[in-house]
């Protein structure tokens, strides 16, 4: 369903050769002295206008944001079904696990765009 594994994060803006760029966090790399930036992506924005760094600061947001949602994905309400058997809610939705999330629900349709199910 995916469309493969993201870069790991953090990621954050700078610039490189003139350009606002996104970068991930400097690692070691087969082959290179030291560590070493991969830029994720050069970050475009409308002629004089301020949106480029606006952009850049949402797109090294993005794995924070990933982990962020992830984790209170299905830390709403908790419930008890007929038998007893505890069970949580998607806290935008209030639909249970089980069901998965409601058409539109805020946290389902961010976390299936990230995931590449969409």
């Amino acid at each position: 369903m995916g469309c493969g594994k993201a870069t790991k994060g953090p990621w954050s803006v700078a610039k490189f050769d003139g350009n606002t760029v996104v970068q991930a966090e400097p690692v070691l790399a087969h082959g290179f002295p030291g560590k070493v930036s991969w830029n994720i992506a050069i970050v475009m924005g409308t002629p004089g206008g301020r949106d480029k760094q606006a952009n850049a600061r949402m797109m090294a947001a993005a794995p924070d944001l990933l982990a962020a949602l992830e984790a209170v994905e299905w830390q709403g309400s908790m419930f008890k079904d007929l038998e007893g058997k505890p069970y949580t809610t998607c806290p935008a939705c209030r639909r249970a696990k089980v069901e998965g999330h409601a058409p539109g629900c805020l946290i389902g349709n961010a976390l299936a765009k990230a995931r590449g199910e969409v």
